[in-house]
């Protein structure tokens, strides 16, 4: 018996109606939020923290979205990440020395027992 009310009670708190509008007002108030956030507060990306206006950055208007030729393939075979940079080099050589540099050792060893 108590254990029909509790599936009733756990049922009138999962209503997909309610939990469906309940979202949709949600993202109508961050959408709303979105196209009024550059009237009210737009300001505030035009000045720097020290209050220095800052240059607006220009973009261009055609942009391709698929990879350009001249980028390097990486070691992963992916497109993107230049391995010709130093920085990446040595990031490469830890890498490596991090999984074959080192071989499992058995715990016992390290300790000495009296």
């Amino acid at each position: 018996m108590q254990a029909d009310k509790k599936l009733q009670a756990e049922s009138s708190k999962c209503n997909a109606v309610a939990q469906e509008r309940i979202w949709k007002e949600a993202v109508h108030m961050e959408t709303t939020a979105a196209k009024n956030w550059e009237g009210r507060w737009g300001f505030i990306a035009e000045y720097d923290l020290k209050g220095v206006p800052v240059e607006k950055k220009v973009l261009p208007e055609k942009v391709s979205y698929y990879t350009d030729s001249r980028l390097p393939h990486t070691q992963s075979g992916s497109v993107g990440c230049s391995l010709s940079s130093p920085h990446s080099r040595t990031m490469l050589q830890l890498e490596r020395m991090g999984y074959h540099g080192k071989k499992r050792t058995d715990i016992h060893n390290n300790y000495q027992y009296s």
